[in-house]
């Protein structure tokens, strides 16, 4: 498994769709600062989440990995990978890198943006009349302060990239039933809004099933920040796992068809 994932995390970080990704998730803060009135970086990373530019950033945290496994069914590279090794190391190592890269780019996205953006604000000005309020709710509120509000931007960018992270290796999946690109690109917008009311309507209110709680609004739904976290964590990966399952089914069916080889 480790020289898989040496491989992928390589591929990953010298592709053009990573620096793609990075300096897109800048441009999107960038575009939205040009955009909206905000007095600090905080504000404006707050109100960007409920305007459709949010899409964006989902779409620039996925780019970074979630075509690898349509370009190899295509070029025929996954051959010479499974041949004397392990289909299953193999196609586990994709969607390792494929969520992992999610969260990279949108956490070094968000700090450059960060750095650039402390030229021309704060990223937490004293003057905020809302900080209190908005605070609140937020179970990563300890880290909204002026020493440390640096930090409690990348952790929120981290929670962005784990939902990116879902949407990636999501991708993924599809990009093996449409074989076009930019249908890919598209994915994290229609992801969103399947996840999102799909889960609604099967489970009703509750916030321990909603995306736009655990990774939007950063709701409060246990008492201690390290649970939430935690939990947030947790659905990521269970849902990535589920999709790579779908994943590994439909490239064996692919590759082998009903036929009980390459499982090992």
């Amino acid at each position: 498994m480790k020289s898989y994932l040496k491989m992928d995390f390589y591929r990953m970080l010298t592709s053009k769709y990573f620096g793609i990704g990075i300096l897109g998730v800048v441009g999107v803060y960038g575009l939205s600062l040009m955009q909206l009135k905000s007095q600090d970086v905080y504000l404006l990373n707050y109100y960007i989440k409920f305007y459709s530019t949010y899409m964006l950033l989902l779409i620039f945290g996925a780019v970074a990995y979630s075509n690898a496994m349509m370009e190899d069914l295509e070029y025929k590279n996954y051959y010479l990978q499974i041949q004397k090794g392990s289909f299953r190391k193999y196609i586990w190592s994709k969607v390792i890198t494929a969520f992992i890269s999610a969260v990279i780019v949108m956490v070094l996205g968000t700090s450059i943006f960060c750095l650039m953006a402390h030229f021309k604000m704060p990223l937490l000005s004293p003057d905020n009349d809302m900080l209190e309020y908005l605070a609140d709710g937020d179970y990563l509120s300890q880290l909204i302060t002026p020493e440390t509000i640096f930090w409690y931007l990348i952790a929120d960018a981290a929670m962005t990239g784990l939902m990116a992270g879902i949407f990636s290796v999501f991708a993924m999946w599809l990009s093996l039933f449409v074989k076009n690109q930019m249908f890919t690109v598209m994915v994290p917008i229609v992801g969103f809004y399947f996840f999102v009311n799909y889960f609604t309507r099967i489970f009703g209110e509750n916030d321990y099933f909603k995306l736009n709680v655990i990774y939007i609004s950063n709701g409060k739904i246990f008492e201690t920040s390290f649970s939430c976290f935690c939990y947030a964590l947790f659905v990521a990966v269970a849902i990535a796992a589920i999709t790579g399952k779908l994943i590994y089914s439909k490239m064996h069916n692919d590759i082998w068809g009903d036929r009980n080889v390459g499982s090992k």
